[in-house]
């Protein structure tokens, strides 16, 4: 009987320690204008580059922001993914509501409800190395 009190107890533990280190990922509480997500540290793929060909996601990643320049029709919603696991980044279009605060791996939608024409984005926390133009169709 001791036997099997102590299985079940070694079984409980390793279903304990195996939920604990899950690699769930979290959402962080950085203030948001937008749906915040939990994200992933991949790069973009081909068809993730804002040139319209298909889903357009910008990675924050190594303090630069790719694709560097974006062009979309309004109405259009992107994801802004930061690829960096420690370090916060935003998304701050210039001229307007949007400013996303995504913290290390989160990722955020952003429906892009302005009129045609040039802005310019940057991350306010690295303002001189974060720069990139948002063309809106």
């Amino acid at each position: 009987m001791l036997r099997r009190g102590t299985l079940l107890a070694a079984a409980l533990v390793i279903a304990l320690v195996g939920a604990a280190c899950s690699d769930e990922p979290t959402v962080g509480d950085g203030e948001t204008t937008a749906t915040t997500t939990a994200g992933t540290t991949t790069p973009p793929s081909d068809e993730e580059t804002g040139d319209g060909g298909g889903a357009t996601t910008i990675t924050q990643q190594n303090f630069a922001f790719t694709p560097r320049d974006v062009e979309v029709a309004t109405g259009t919603t992107i994801t802004v993914r930061n690829g960096n696991p420690s370090t916060p980044h935003t998304f701050t279009v210039d001229g307007t509501e949007i400013d996303v605060v995504n913290n290390g791996g989160e990722s955020a939608e952003v429906t892009i409800d302005l009129e045609p024409g040039t802005y310019d984005f940057e991350c306010r926390f690295h303002p001189s190395q974060m720069q990139g133009t948002l063309t809106v169709a």
